[in-house]
């Protein structure tokens, strides 16, 4: 499976986006419903701007709770897609998380599952599920544990809620009418479940406890994988009233912890045993002996092992690299591979899993597996070992989504692993996916960085594949008509922007006939099925955001260049003159200070003013009455870790979470809060904002300042 060096960056670039605004919003209060517990003050860097919110809005609150904060300002109108991460079976009936939402399959047909019904819209990613009767129990991202009601086929009921005093949870297990949940960042949650309308806490751990993300159950004791302090936490639950933590298995007695430090993804019981998906150890079995002292009893190395499940003495291991492994452990000294169903480039593939585990379930000889950029697997087992895929369910608008696009009712969206997506929005309530290419593109996987969309066709800038021009005229089938890329070399481009017959493009590659190295790459697109490369403009540093106003071009860093002999300059916004639009000249040069090294940053304008986000409090505005030489008009003070800029007359979308009146330009008034998104981009039109997420598909809000 190909990887590209900037592809690994901007995964970087997304779990530090993830991690950043993670850390902003979960300040923000959450809902006030009878099962909800309010946040403890973290005392959080943040806490003027939660205390301006609760007073501008008196402290209120709505019963809506979306990613594990309130909407102000915004209501929720339509909700489409996310990832799929956990997984439970029944019959010819599979329930998944999609995004946040729960979603029934009908699996009569193998090779084509279709939808029965869909949840409400839970707070965050559902990240684990679980089956009883007819009650499903999901736990979620910025939530706690949710009992559903599945009686009826086609309807899916929010029943009851119970949420830990610092909400998110992860890993599920049901015994004895009780839900053993692991919870990032809480720790070991215990919920009696006996009456699933009144969902009562048991236990808690006292303090947030780290990033726990899966749990087992062996005899009286829970085990807990903390990716935090990268231990198996091991507590004696015999009396759920009064929990003690009894060890802990440090994840660098792994047999590679010595030399990476030891990484755990997920965590089933095996019969007396503890069986570990142990990333670059692959399958580790513990010997529980000593249940609070395991120690390795055996072992079957794999690339990078992401989850499993068990079924007597055969285990299902996922491996991201390598498909799936099924292993007998009848022996747990020497667990034996028995058959492999192996993944394939430009076929059957696994994204890398970033954090938590990948859901598997087996029923009968039905196993099922999710993966957050495809969707879910269908696999025929046998007990030979013998695995056969019959059929996949790939889940709406999954993985990062990066750009959006409006054009009349269709909303045109990229994703990092999942291409190019075509979304009708004519019914924002029922938002529908229309078609999608997630093919590889000349071998290389997609990896779209900037979109555009016009007269009929959508441009698209790539990581791995410099540049892809579809005809949209019939957005229910879109085909890529043209392409510009290098067979003999990496080459790519972080953004793309349109000069009527022209586009630009933010480019990077190795020096060589095809293209010139990092710069700005100008493309003839007169004809569309046909783009030619007619000027190569080079421009120091890398990674440039890019936008037009008054014929100028304006680009602003994303990272230093520091290759051998590269212009080692600071980040910089860079003025271009096009007068003559097929060679850009470079103008004014002005240094952006607090700009980080290859910190997520956004450029875009009004037509009168640039702005400039600056990660983690501040946008920069810029006047362009002079535009060879914009003047700096304000700074606006505006905390958060989300990087997208979206300016609309006189308001300021801050990454499709936070709105502003920037009507006093030199003094922006909060006025609004969407929720927990982790979003990337959103697109602005009759009161409605249409926002592109992080494995939580697409939100269309309201917009009610």
């Amino acid at each position: 499976m190909k990887r590209r060096t900037n592809q690994m960056l901007l995964t970087f670039l997304a779990v530090y986006l993830v991690i950043f605004s993670c850390r902003f919003l979960s300040d923000v209060n959450t809902t006030n419903e009878p099962e909800t517990r309010d946040q403890t003050d973290s005392g959080s860097v943040f806490q003027p701007l939660t205390d301006g919110i609760d007073r501008l809005f008196g402290g209120g609150r709505q019963d809506v709770d979306i990613g594990g904060v309130v909407p102000r300002g915004f209501s929720l109108v339509g909700q489409l897609g996310g990832s799929t991460v956990a997984v439970a079976a029944r019959g010819d009936r599979v329930y998944i998380g999609q995004g946040p939402r729960v979603v029934a399959l009908d699996i009569t047909d193998k090779q084509s599952p279709t939808v029965l019904a869909k949840s409400p819209v839970l707070p965050g990613l559902v990240m684990g599920l679980a089956l009883d009767k007819t009650t499903l129990y999901a736990v979620t991202m910025y939530g706690g544990l949710h009992a559903l009601d599945i009686s009826e086929d086609r309807k899916i009921g929010l029943v009851s809620k119970a949420l830990p005093k610092v909400p998110g949870c992860d890993g599920i297990v049901l015994r004895e009418s009780k839900a053993y949940m692991a919870c990032n960042p809480g720790g070991l949650f215990i919920v009696d479940v006996s009456d699933r309308k009144n969902l009562k806490v048991l236990f808690e751990q006292e303090k947030p406890a780290g990033a726990s993300f899966s749990i087992a159950l062996v005899g009286d004791y829970a085990y807990v994988v903390n990716t935090s302090d990268n231990t198996l936490d091991i507590f004696n639950v015999n009396n759920p009233q009064k929990i003690e933590k009894a060890g802990m298995f440090p994840f660098s007695a792994l047999p590679e912890g010595g030399q990476t430090g030891g990484s755990v993804s997920s965590v089933r019981p095996c019969g007396d045993h503890l069986c570990l998906a142990a990333a670059q150890d692959g399958l580790i079995i513990l010997d529980l002996s000593n249940p609070e002292k395991p120690v390795i009893a055996g072992r079957l190395d794999t690339q990078v092992a992401s989850g499993l499940t068990v079924k007597g003495n055969t285990v299902y291991l996922a491996d991201d690299m390598d498909g799936i492994h099924v292993i007998d452990i009848s022996d747990p000294g020497s667990p034996r591979e028995i058959g492999q169903l192996a993944t394939a480039v430009g076929g059957w593939e696994f994204s890398v899993k970033e954090h938590g585990e990948r859901g598997l379930t087996l029923d009968g000889n039905r196993l099922f597996v999710t993966d957050p950029a495809y969707g879910l697997t269908l696999i025929e087992t046998d007990n030979s070992g013998t695995l056969t895929r019959s059929g996949e369910y790939m889940t709406p608008l999954p993985d990062v989504l990066t750009n959006i696009q409006l054009d009349q009712n269709t909303a045109y969206i990229t994703g990092r692993n999942s291409g190019f997506r075509v979304v009708d929005v004519a019914n924002p309530a029922d938002p529908k996916e229309l078609a999608y290419d997630d093919e590889r593109k000349n071998l290389y996987t997609q990896y779209p960085t900037g979109l555009k969309v016009s007269g009929g066709f959508a441009y698209i800038s790539d990581g791995n594949y410099p540049f892809h021009i579809y005809n949209v005229h019939n957005p229910s089938k879109p085909v890529q008509v043209g392409a510009l890329y290098d067979e003999a070399a990496s080459d790519g481009a972080f953004d793309v922007i349109l000069n009527k017959n022209l586009a630009y493009l933010s480019g990077w590659g190795l020096k060589d006939a095809f293209y010139p190295g990092k710069g700005l790459w100008v493309v003839d697109i007169i004809d569309p099925a046909g783009p030619k490369a007619v000027n190569f403009v080079d421009v120091p540093n890398e990674r440039w955001k890019l936008v037009l106003a008054k014929d100028h071009l304006y680009t602003l860093d994303g990272a230093v260049d520091m290759d051998n002999g590269g212009q080692k300059e600071p980040i910089s916004l860079r003025v271009f003159d096009l007068s003559d639009p097929a060679k850009p000249a470079a103008k004014q040069v002005i240094p952006i200070p607090g700009m980080q090294n290859l910190a997520p940053s956004d450029l875009t304008t009004d037509g009168t003013r640039l702005f400039i986000r600056v990660i983690p409090n501040t946008v920069l505005v810029y006047e362009l009455t002079d535009p060879a030489s914009p003047s700096l008009a304000a700074e606006l003070n505006i905390p958060g870790g989300m990087p997208d800029l979206l300016v609309d007359g006189k308001y300021l979308f801050l990454g499709g979470v936070m709105a502003y009146n920037i009507s006093n330009i030199a003094k922006a008034e909060y006025i609004g809060v969407t929720g927990n998104l982790q979003a990337w981009d959103a697109a602005y039109r009759n009161d409605l904002l249409y926002v592109v997420t992080t494995y939580q598909g697409l939100y269309i809000y309201r917009f009610k300042p």
